[in-house]
């Protein structure tokens, strides 16, 4: 204590010193020893202790047995709960704390760098167990050869643990509303400054230094549609409570949620502060639109809306509930491999275009392995995986990265389409709300499995009452082609016992007599025709190749064919044959053919096509006549041309008999065709639009086993 105290007058002012200390502990250490070894450390090349201490564990036990107390005053003894100062300096080592090192790492690098005055806030334990944490102030004398540290400690434990406590309650306040996805606004009107929280910046998508604190920061984020909105209130209200988009850092946007209320204003009663919370509600208003969209899809499809009508309102109210998306609805044709329809209202109109014909099953795409497996399937990154050509050419004008896919399928697991999500961003997670998108596609589903079945009750009453009509036109057919056959009967007998009984000379008599014969033969000829509409002809029944005829009668058109016309034929040589009259079908393909010629004009092709094809219930249903024809394998035949087409009121009447758009025809070609597929039990379909051409597509049954020749009626 005497080295202490004659260190003590060789201050200038000691008193002062000792006042100003005197509501704290105050030590004095020894340290010219330990700052002896600091200075050999230094002169080796250490600049930082802390790295040293930690690549030599046992430097810092050496450096602190350099370290001497050499006194304390009554309050450091009350601080640390000694009894007395003996007791203090004996056990001065329990008062180090495992987390006061880094602090006392730090006092010693400061000697190391020969800082005078060293101040760090540091836990420690009392010599009874008791943890403080104290204020340390350090600073650095020199007295001759000897350096004294004078070390001043103020405890501040209460405001440490006031401070950790609000600390708590802000970590446990963040938590609470990042939990519950809040983020926190206060609005200073007058300056138009806004401060936020981090949850803030999180739900926006942005750095909190991406965004400024001006209002106008927000708002220019905004879709264009809601800033549309806002830039119409007259004035800010009392009570905010506002819904709007936002876009993200990604591109996507995201619906907001915005509450709050001013809660200052100046005398003047201008508003001054603001203050509320926002909450990313995108997940909500999915589920809202799409409930919504439920409802409206049976509510117009009971109201009798077109299905493509349906279709543009799906994609468009999609669109609608995942802002950060844009949607494309994709139809199945009815061989469900390439896309009959597309509806995207996001999406140029020319794409669209382009999408009608694309072979969507044909790549193992996004689209593709949904509307396989009947489940969504989801592609983050178009560029990670196995390029597809055919898509590509249609993902990259657009700029799209990502995509999900729900497919549409009806309750007898028939994939009917597809509702796809594409992002220009990869996004790393589907769309949240993927329930309700999965509902919308089920309820398309099932209104299209209603139209479906509407539009088969309709063409079967249709079929009805075309073979009611057939029937009765071909007993009517019938009943006069028998009657005019006997009485032309009558006149050829006649006419030749006239042309038998007129002798060489009557040259008059023998050209009236050879136009009676002529006309007779015409006539007869027309009866045959009636005959076989009416389906009461005798035939010659056998196997027929119908390759064959079908390549005599193309090369008989074709010689009668002007030069600009080309008829092309495509037949498989394996095609079986067909069980039936040989000049009847080839009688088929003749008045077929021939329409066909007539109908394109000075230039044009014509395509004729027989083949083995499976054919599906779906496909004969929609037949202008199916007859008995069922699902399976069949001789396809079929005749196209790229004509001007016909209008859907001539449509409806082409296979009537007598029916007839010709200044010379006589209306019996088509219905004669009509007639005989029936009489072969096949299938006549009729499709063609105005300037699309024409194609007359017949279905005839397969000869399983040979058949013998019979005579039937």
């Amino acid at each position: 204590m005497t080295h202490a105290l004659e260190f003590l007058s060789s201050i200038d002012d000691p008193t002062s010193f000792l006042l100003e200390s005197i509501k704290a502990a105050v030590t004095i250490d020894d340290v010219t020893e330990v700052t002896a070894q600091l200075r050999v450390l230094r002169d080796s090349g250490v600049t930082s202790l802390a790295d040293a201490i930690k690549d030599d564990a046992e430097l810092l036990k050496t450096l602190l047995a350099g370290i001497h107390t050499i006194g304390f005053n009554q309050s450091a003894i009350a601080l640390f709960e000694a009894n007395s100062m003996v007791e203090l300096r004996s056990r001065t080592s329990e008062i180090l704390l495992p987390e006061s090192l880094p602090s006392l790492v730090g006092f010693l690098q400061s000697l190391l760098d020969q800082d005078p005055v060293h101040a760090s806030d540091v836990g420690l334990s009392t010599l009874k167990g008791n943890w403080i944490y104290v204020r340390a102030d350090f600073r650095v004398v020199q007295h001759g050869e000897k350096i004294y540290t004078i070390n001043s400690f103020t405890d501040i434990t209460d405001w440490y643990n006031d401070r950790q406590s609000l600390a708590a309650v802000r970590t446990r306040y963040a938590l609470a509303l990042k939990g519950s996805q809040f983020g926190v606004w206060d609005w200073d009107v007058q300056k138009n400054q806004v401060t936020r929280d981090t949850e803030y910046h999180r739900i926006l998508g942005y750095g909190e230094d991406e965004i400024d604190c001006s209002a106008e920061s927000v708002q220019a984020l905004m879709h264009p549609d809601d800033q549309r909105r806002v830039a119409e209130m007259p004035s800010i209200p009392n009570v905010l409570d506002f819904q709007f988009r936002i876009q993200q850092k990604t591109g996507g946007y995201r619906w907001i949620h915005l509450e709050g209320a001013v809660c200052e204003w100046n005398d003047s009663g201008e508003q001054l502060r603001a203050v509320g919370t926002v909450r990313d509600v995108t997940v909500e208003r999915q589920q809202l639109e799409l409930m919504d969209l439920e409802r409206e899809i049976f509510k117009l499809a009971s109201e009798g809306t077109s299905l493509k009508a349906l279709l543009s309102l799906v994609a468009s109210k999609v669109d609608l509930a995942f802002p950060e998306l844009r949607t494309i609805v994709l139809l199945l044709d009815d061989a469900r491999q390439s896309v009959g329809f597309a509806a995207a209202p996001s999406m140029p109109k020319d794409v669209l275009q382009s999408l009608i014909g694309f072979p969507v099953m044909a790549e193992p795409t996004a689209c593709c392995n949904a509307m396989k497996s009947g489940v969504f399937q989801f592609v983050q990154d178009l560029s990670a995986g196995e390029g597809f050509p055919s898509a590509e050419a249609f993902y990259t004008p657009l700029g799209i990265q990502a995509t999900g896919s729900m497919p549409i399928v009806d309750s007898t697991s028939t994939t009917l389409g597809t509702i796809c999500l594409t992002s220009n961003t990869p996004f790393w997670s589907p769309p949240e709300d993927l329930i309700g998108l999965e509902r919308v596609a089920r309820s398309l589903a099932l209104v299209m499995e209603r139209m479906k079945q509407k539009e088969r009750s309709r063409r079967r009453a249709v079929q009805m009452q075309n073979q009611q009509k057939f029937e009765s036109l071909g007993k009517l057919a019938g009943g006069i082609a028998h009657d005019f056959n006997n009485l032309l009967s009558v006149i050829r007998t006649n006419a030749e016992l006239c042309q038998f009984n007129s002798g060489m000379g009557a040259a008059n008599t023998q050209e009236s007599l050879d136009q009676i014969m002529h006309a007779a033969e015409m006539a007869s000829s027309m009866c045959k025709q009636m005959l076989t509409f009416a389906g009461q002809s005798k035939s010659q029944t056998q196997q027929v190749d119908l390759v064959a005829e079908a390549k005599k009668v193309a090369s008989l058109v074709r010689s009668a064919t002007k030069a600009k016309i080309k008829i092309e034929l495509c037949a498989d040589p394996g095609t079986p044959p067909v069980v039936g009259d040989s000049t009847a079908l080839s009688q088929v393909l003749l008045n077929l053919l021939t329409n066909a010629v007539e109908a394109i004009g000075e230039a044009g092709t014509v395509q004729i096509n027989v083949a083995m094809r499976r054919v599906e219930q779906a496909e004969i249903e929609g037949f202008v006549f199916s007859g008995k024809i069922r699902p399976g394998e069949h001789i396809y035949v079929s005749v196209k041309d790229d004509g001007s087409g016909i209008d859907q009121e001539t449509l409806r009447c082409v296979f009537d008999p007598f029916f007839t758009t010709k200044s010379t025809g006589q209306g019996v070609g088509l219905a004669t065709v009509l007639g005989i597929v029936e009489q072969h039990g096949g299938a006549i379909d009729l499709r063609s639009a105005v300037g699309q051409g024409t194609e007359f597509v017949v279905l005839f049954p397969v000869v399983c086993e040979p058949q013998r020749t019979l005579q039937t009626s």
